[in-house]
């Protein structure tokens, strides 16, 4: 997705590369710090962690173009460093709270159920490892799509709002499960005790 033009900032190709390690490198770092959050805040459900950091995002690809929505943007070669950092804690941050999410109900159980869980783990897994790939696989794809059908600019916005859009419905995915948590509490408390 990353397609820029060094040439304006006068960077040879072995210095353009320096510069893409900020992704692999943030990644690196804050991979412990997320998950140390992850367990210090356990009260805290993932979709509220997922839901910052598609927002992260969405800061990340509208700086990175810039976004032609914002038209006084500019592009300087420390924002694009920035904002390049901001990808390797975004796609950190996602990978660890989805992977934790998909497994959270699993770990609910205990006895025989917790003895299935291994297979059903397994599976759950595969199936998150697989949807990852295909994410791999079909970015770059639709990436230069967009790119030679509109600009970079416009390409890092549609991400910008494909974040967006994301963060908004794990919101409204949390403020459901409150919402029929609450009723479920009500309708548990106003049962008769002998029934």
């Amino acid at each position: 997705m990353i397609c820029f033009d060094f040439i304006q900032f006068g960077l040879t190709q072995d210095e353009s590369s320096l510069v893409f390690l900020c992704i692999p490198v943030c990644y690196l770092i804050s991979a412990p710090i997320a998950t140390k959050l992850r367990k210090q805040f356990k009260e805290i459900d993932n979709l509220y962690f997922m839901a910052g950091d598609f927002l992260l995002g969405v800061a990340a690809f509208i700086f990175m173009g810039p976004s032609p929505i914002f038209p006084g943007l500019q592009r300087p070669l420390w924002l694009f460093i920035v904002t390049l950092a901001l990808q390797g804690v975004f796609g950190e941050a996602g990978l660890i709270f989805t992977l934790d999410l998909a497994f959270t109900p699993m770990n609910t159980g205990s006895g025989p159920t917790r003895e299935m869980n291994s297979a059903t783990q397994a599976l759950v897994s595969g199936i998150w490892l697989t949807s990852l790939s295909i994410g791999t696989f079909l970015s770059p794809i639709l990436s230069g799509m967009f790119i030679e059908k509109m600009s970079y600019g416009w390409t890092t916005t549609i991400y910008g709002v494909m974040c967006l859009v994301l963060a908004v419905m794990v919101l409204l995915i949390q403020l459901y499960r409150n919402i029929r948590n609450h009723y479920r509490r009500a309708d548990s408390e106003n049962k008769p005790l002998l029934s």
